[in-house]
């Protein structure tokens, strides 16, 4: 039972961190574009899940 607990704590944990990343990419392209409204939609879930390279896109933008 443990090792399934595991197994969906590290399954869980992979898919955000891959999330995280992908949203930050996201970001990233549009404030090079410079579409600040979309890299601001972006990087707002991963500013307020404590993404600190997030909460600094947004602080740039605001």
């Amino acid at each position: 039972m443990k090792l399934v607990l595991y197994a969906l704590v590290a399954a869980i944990t992979v898919m955000r961190l891959t999330a995280g990343l992908a949203g930050q990419a996201e970001g990233d392209a549009a404030f090079q574009a410079k579409n600040y409204t979309e890299a601001f939609r972006e990087w707002k879930s991963l500013a307020e899940d404590r993404e600190a390279k997030a909460q600094n896109g947004t602080w740039c933008i605001v």
